[in-house]
Order: structure tokens, then sequence, then C-alpha cells
């Protein structure tokens, strides 16, 4: 059996074979997490993931010119020339960017790793696979201001990113996503997709949305601190907006003052910032070409600012809008 899949409202149709004999953990619901929806139009399918049930084939890819990234929960990336094997332990997903391809081989019965190892797994193909047709990752925060113009908050965890767009979701401001976007070029300028719809807050910061529904409350981030999960589509689902065409780069920074302050930045120091949040572990040297090109073309089309985050927003993320 199959199901396709498409990625908001693109063309861009993920073909999954082999759900219904043997569903993978935890694959559909990352999925739907990723803002993919069930698809039954007429495009053709740009992607394919196979899931098959036995031993994969041996490789014939040469060993001298790999490269490999190890992600956190033990899933390992090795890339070999246009192709990738992405594995956990001895499930092994076998990508082919030039063709937007992975097979995944499994044995019948999924061994029992941790929610957070399957996670990772499927979270590192369905990237690799986005990215095989020029669509990047990129750590940061998408929201859209009262007068519709589309702000990207670029940084790594702790810096602040979660509170603030919270807090302008509060305020009235649309929003994408809270720790994940997606650029892709689109005919003239670069578009941002929303990533995750999964919202997080640090777990001694929950009690200032105790209006807000809440979701699962044993999230570690990848350091092992304890999160709470915020369900802000439940709570404001007409502010949600899949997708936008940026006109404002924040890269955001704690900063021990009581005023924030935003300082334009160079650009090229900008798109430096900017691809050391995107696609982490996840980019080998077939990829880095294409996504530096897509953030460069970004930063050219957008003002671009360091944010200086003092006491003032940490507590009045609202103060954003004054400045």
């Amino acid at each position: 059996m199959r199901q396709q899949f498409s990625f908001h409202d693109s063309s861009l149709i993920l073909e999954v074979q082999g759900l219904n004999e043997m569903p993978p953990p935890y694959l559909v619901g990352l999925l739907f997490d990723f803002c993919w929806e069930l698809y039954s139009g007429d495009l053709p399918s740009l992607l394919r993931l196979e899931i098959i049930d036995g031993s994969p084939p041996p490789s014939s890819d040469g060993l001298a010119s790999q490269e490999v990234f190890t992600l956190p929960d033990g899933v390992r990336l090795s890339f070999f020339g246009k192709n990738a094997l992405i594995q956990l332990h001895d499930i092994q997903g076998h990508l082919k960017f030039s063709e937007g391809r992975c097979s995944v081989y499994v044995n019948s019965q999924f061994p029992e790793y941790s929610p957070e190892a399957f996670c990772s797994f499927w979270m590192a193909i369905l990237i690799s696979l986005l990215q095989s047709r020029e669509t990047y990752m990129i750590h940061a925060a998408g929201l859209g201001t009262p007068d519709g113009e589309g702000i990207i908050f670029v940084a790594p965890s702790g810096s602040g990113k979660s509170t603030l767009t919270l807090g302008l979701i509060r305020e009235g401001w649309t929003y994408l996503s809270d720790d994940i976007l997606f650029l892709r070029s689109s005919g003239s300028c670069i578009e941002a997709f929303a990533g995750r719809k999964t919202f997080y807050v640090v777990k001694e910061r929950a009690e200032q949305y105790e209006d807000w529904p809440f979701g699962e409350s044993d999230c570690p981030d990848r350091d092992g601190n304890p999160r709470q999960e915020i369900l802000v589509h439940q709570r404001y689902p007409m502010q949600f907006h899949g997708r936008t065409r940026p006109g404002v780069v924040i890269l955001p920074a704690i900063v021990d003052r009581s005023k924030s302050c935003l300082i334009p930045l160079e650009r090229g120091a900008a798109i430096k910032d900017m691809l050391r949040e995107s696609s982490i572990g996840l980019t080998g040297q077939q990829i880095l070409p294409g996504q530096l090109a897509v953030i460069s073309r970004l930063v050219g089309q957008c003002q671009v600012y360091r944010l200086e985050a003092g006491n003032d927003l940490y507590h009045h993320p609202e103060f954003f809008s004054d400045l």
C-alpha cells in the first residue's frame, strides 16, 4: 500500500510505501507535526520513501570520499557523493539525492529504541529528502507582524526565541513555527515554510502560560533540560500561516542589560551565522552550495539585525513591537 503527503500547499508531494503493512513507530505523527498533509490529487510524487522489510543490499559506494556525522540519540549519517546512508543501529535508510528517494530497511519487528531516537531518525530522513529538492531547514522561528510583514528569528536554543515568539503571538502576531523553518526559492524571492507545529518552553517558565493548553510535560531538549509543550495551534488556530515571504531577519542574543536594542548587521556576518544554524549535522558537501545560495538570497531580500535582548523583552516580549 502507498500513501501520499503534500508539504503545505506546495508541489512537494511525498509518496510513502509500506505504511499499512508495517507502520514505522513515530513516522506518521512526525509527518503531521512537520506540516505534511494527506494528499489525493494528481501531482507527481517528487519524493519517495519506501519502507522495506528485510536486509539492505550490499553497498557499492566507495568509502574514500565519505563524510560522517553523528547526531544525538545514536543516528549516524554518511555521505557518499550524491547518496547518503542514514542509520539507527541496524535500521538503515539509503537515500539518493538525485532521485529524491529513500529506501529504509527494517525487520518486521521494530527494535525497542527510545522515542527520541526514532524521531531523530525519521527527522533526518525527511529533512534530507526535502534538501534533495532544494528545500533547506534552518533553526529559526517565523512570525508575521500585524501589518503582514514576515520576520524570522535565527538562533540556537537558549537565545529567547520561544519566549519572544509566544509573547508576540499573544499580542496578535501570526506565526509559522517556533523552532524549525524551511527555506525554498519561489520565483523571484525566498519563501519560509513552517517546520514543526510543536512549541516548547523551558519547564521553569511554564507557569507563565497556564492559560494556554498544555501538551506533554516530559520533553527534554538536546541537553536534557525539561521542557513543557504548549498547544499554540489549539489556542490561536486562526493566526497560523504556513508560509511567508520574509522581509526581516533577526539574530537574537540574550544580554545582561535592562533595555534591548536592534543593531543593523553586516550581511556577510549574517550569512555565516545563519549557515551555522542550517540543517545542523545534515549537510554534506553536495547540499552546501544550494543551501548557501538560498541563505544568501534571503539575506539579500531582507533587512538584517542583531537583537540584543535585555531584561525588558524577557519580562515583556510585546515590547519588541516598539523596537
